[in-house]
């Protein structure tokens, strides 16, 4: 089907203002094509590109585009300079001629153009923020209910948008940011929307000017609820939230504050988080070339477009690698090894790693939250708990996503298909809902017997002609589950080959050990837990009424049959090596039997119960040895 022409709306047609071109299907309707897209100097946008372009030879000498081509994977063209910039204004040529045959666009912060994107109208209009904002140029997004009020207002920095009783996001602004935060895009009107609606014009107005007061005034109205009813409290939230350290190298830098060492000189910018001034190695000449981000733990340079956690910081100062080359993967192996001793020598005392031969990985920290956290915490494994409905499974889904792979693992399908809703609404791409071959639309005949049917792969050739279908199926569709699969192929095998090329795996807790390992893996709900462990034992449960403890002693219940099964056991002559275990854990469960029925009785809170169990088990040992 061929593109109609997209007409540019009279008043974006301003000089100031810049456009970009976006992706041509799928959730790239919403993506821009070109990099350096929001840098608007051309003395600037040039080494940015030659850097990405070596990065790019050194990527095809390595073999890492031919492992990506041997595994389905796109690999991006190299990057060329065309000595020009990115963006486009509305007369340039090359950008009119993009609208005449139909392709989106994207309207970035240039001109002092701020955008309030709203994800849920109607809930702004109940909470007063519509009443804020003066009539401007409007547009409509995927539904009358989602959409983009256009203000001109200069240094706004982009800011997510929250609902203040739930906390789920609800909309953002997409500011004009500064000479560094360039600030962010919304999609133009008349182009394409992924769900197959029109960005439309709703309100053809001039573009109105706001304030950053009024601003402020929405962001106060549209912030995450805070856990304490008081100012004061939410003031102490704020300031006492973790400092997240980055996720490579974690264990380590997360011991180390990027502002003890490497605060930046002569800072021009300061506001509790991101601090801002001249590189502390190589100087700046426009003074404002380096920030830290004291809640991230990280730096950048702006020269260099380079970056990292503390340990990258210490390889770049101790001229064990240039700082362009500072970023993700650049210390490996002995380079790594260097760093860890440097960092001995400034006295940080670190994990030794050879303490511990074992495989097993035990929980390093568990967290009881009212609100899950933007980020999350450093250690390797985790446990997170939170009351039911303040959007568990959307933060998994960021989560994931900010990992850049993962797997997502829950009990129920249908969690799946709530998860993979959000996964697609954040943008998320490459993902793979795997489901068994029993359930339903996963067996084109419904009865699944694979060794004679015709549509399972029962050759090395049918099975890598099968392989490589599902994975242009992956590339294709982006979120490929069974719905995607064309009638003539099996959902079963192309939904799990495709996972081998995937980036995101949805399934559920039985298919764990089937699937690759990713960087990271969210098991969602409590009960995905039981296939792991059985469910704890009950000992009692107790509640309070009136300042009053009400106890159920299920284990005293239990153990009335504990004479009777004494006397079944001294009525056998030799008693096995079982029987004498049942004895010893008949001995255990009555000293437990007691310390429950004292403890309680005497009307102690039930920590002190607690203690009490743990003092009764801390000396056992299994004696299995008396007559």
């Amino acid at each position: 089907m061929k593109s109609s022409l997209i007409e540019l709306p009279s008043f974006l047609r301003d000089l100031k203002f810049r456009f970009i071109k976006l992706g041509s299907k799928g959730q790239k309707l919403k993506a821009p094509i070109e990099i350096g897209w929001n840098i608007f100097d051309l003395d600037e946008l040039k080494p940015y590109i030659e850097k990405k372009a070596a990065q790019w030879d050194a990527d095809k000498a390595s073999g890492k585009h031919a492992n990506l081509r041997e595994k389905g994977k796109y690999v991006p063209r190299r990057p060329e300079f065309r000595g020009r910039l990115n963006n486009y204004s509305y007369d340039d040529p090359e950008f009119q001629e993009w609208l005449k045959n139909g392709k989106n666009y994207g309207v970035t912060g240039a001109g002092d153009l701020a955008k309030l994107e709203s994800d849920d109208v109607d809930r702004w209009k109940k909470l007063g923020v519509i009443d804020q904002l003066t009539e401007t140029f409007t547009v409509q997004s995927s539904t009358p209910n989602r959409q983009h009020f256009y203000f001109r207002c200069p240094g706004v920095s982009d800011c997510p948008l929250y609902d203040p009783e739930t906390g789920e996001d609800i909309g953002h602004i997409r500011g004009t940011g500064d000479e560094v935060e360039r600030g962010g895009m919304v999609v133009g009107p008349g182009s394409l929307h992924p769900s197959g609606a029109r960005y439309t014009v709703v309100k053809d107005t001039p573009i109105a000017t706001i304030t950053a007061e009024t601003l402020d005034k929405v962001k106060a109205i549209l912030t995450k609820p805070s856990s304490s009813g008081d100012g004061e409290g939410r003031k102490r939230k704020q300031t006492g939230k973790r400092k997240r350290a980055p996720r490579q190298y974690s264990d380590i830098s997360c011991m180390i504050r990027i502002e003890d060492i490497a605060m930046p000189i002569n800072p021009v910018k300061n506001d509790g988080e991101e601090i801002q001034g001249s590189h502390p190695l190589h100087g700046s000449e426009t003074g404002k070339n380096f920030s830290i981000n004291t809640e991230k733990n990280t730096w950048h340079c702006f020269r260099d477009d380079s970056g990292g956690g503390p340990l990258e910081w210490i390889a770049v100062e101790a001229g064990l690698i240039n700082c362009a080359d500072a970023g993700p993967g650049c210390l490996r192996g002995k380079l790594f090894k260097k760093v860890l001793e440097i960092v001995r020598e400034k006295g940080y005392e670190l994990p030794d790693s050879r303490k511990s031969s074992s495989n097993l990985c035990m929980i390093e920290k568990r967290i009881i939250v009212d609100e899950l956290p933007d980020d999350l915490p450093p250690e390797n494994i985790i446990v997170i708990k939170g009351p039911p409905r303040i959007g568990k499974t959307r933060k998994c889904v960021r989560y994931l996503i900010k990992a850049g792979n993962g797997n997502y693992i829950t009990h129920r399908h249908t969690i799946i298909q709530h998860a993979i809703e959000d996964f697609r609404k954040e943008g998320g791409q490459y993902a793979v809902w795997l489901e068994g071959k029993h359930r339903m639309g996963m067996c084109r005949k419904n009865r699944p017997n694979c060794k004679d049917c015709e549509f399972c792969p029962h050759d090395k050739h049918s099975y890598m002609e099968l392989k490589d279908t599902a994975s242009r199926l992956l590339f294709e569709h982006e979120i490929l589950t069974k719905d995607q699969v064309p009638p003539d192929l099996c959902p079963y095998y192309v939904l799990k080959l495709a996972e081998e090329s995937a980036n995101y795996c949805f399934t559920v807790v039985n298919f764990i050990e089937d699937i690759q390992q990713r960087s990271l893996t969210v098991l969602d709900e409590d009960p995905t837990l039981a296939h792991f462990n059985p469910a704890s034992v009950e000992l009692f449960r107790f509640k309070k009424e009136r300042n009053e403890y009400k106890l159920d002693n299920t284990l005293g219940k239990a153990l009335e049959q504990i004479p009777s099964l004494r006397t079944a056991m001294s009525e056998k002559g030799r008693p096995r090596e079982e029987d004498r275990a049942l004895l010893w854990a008949f001995d255990t469960l009555v000293g437990l039997n007691e310390a429950i029925n004292t403890t309680m009785s005497s009307k102690s809170d039930p920590e002190e119960c607690y203690q009490q169990i743990s003092q009764e088990l801390v000396p056992l040992q299994p004696d299995f040895t008396r007559k």
